[in-house]
């Protein structure tokens, strides 16, 4: 017994025992005082001393039940209790270690049995294909003005080249260019059998002559092959 006093005096125990008194008093003195004020510049009234004791023994547990929390909570934090200060005192090395296992058990190691996956190449990077298409469909894009323009690069543009295939975006053609690939594509193995034509919202309308002119001739070269004008919501891409 003798042990245990000597320690809770040597220690910081009192201190933090009269801090929760004086937190307690305070506070009475405080709930009472604000409760009066209101009541008499509020209400011109004078507060009951039933009500003004009520208000002090409350406000007087409050501040002391938060004094005591911030001194003996968790961590014990204040007057030297702990190395954190606040409700509490939780102690910020170890919630900085506790996070970093954390994340350190989240991470997913590498399996090293598992073959990497070869990584897609940039599309940017892409070149053109043969540019005549392939297997049984053959999609012809016709651009307008704008794109034509703009696909020049600053170079110079001939609005006759506004034809282009989609698997070669980058080169243009001219109305006869593109009869004369579409025409060699027949010959090819699987012969052609669709023609898809792709009007963009920026293209030329279906109605205008380098649109009609060439759904009109390639409905002259033959039953054989089907031709469908496609009309996309969305501008010709660039890329």
């Amino acid at each position: 017994m003798s042990h245990l006093c000597l320690w809770a005096i040597g220690g910081d125990l009192p201190v933090k025992v009269l801090a929760v008194i004086g937190a307690f008093t305070l506070g009475g003195f405080l709930g009472g005082w604000a409760l009066s004020l209101t009541a008499k510049f509020a209400f011109n009234q004078k507060v009951p001393n039933w009500l003004a004791w009520t208000m002090r023994l409350l406000t007087g547990l409050v501040a002391g039940w938060i004094a005591w929390l911030w001194l003996f909570g968790a961590g014990g934090g204040g007057f030297g209790g702990g190395s954190g200060v606040g409700l509490g005192g939780i102690d910020d090395s170890n919630s900085k270690d506790r996070a970093a296992d954390k994340s350190g058990k989240d991470e997913k190691k590498p399996d090293p049995e598992e073959t990497p996956k070869a990584k897609d190449p940039d599309s940017k990077s892409k070149k053109d294909g043969p540019g005549i298409g392939s297997g049984e469909t053959i999609n012809v894009e016709v651009l307008g003005d704008e794109s034509v323009k703009k696909l020049a690069g600053g170079n110079e543009v001939n609005l006759e080249k506004r034809y282009r295939l989609a698997d070669a975006p980058t080169s243009l053609r001219s109305l006869e260019e593109i009869k004369a690939l579409i025409l060699e594509r027949l010959k090819h193995t699987p012969p052609l059998q669709k023609l898809n034509v792709i009007i963009y919202l920026n293209s030329p309308a279906g109605d205008s002559a380098p649109v009609k002119r060439f759904v009109q001739w390639a409905g002259d070269i033959g039953d054989s092959l089907v031709i469908e004008e496609k009309y996309p919501s969305r501008t010709a891409p660039l890329k």
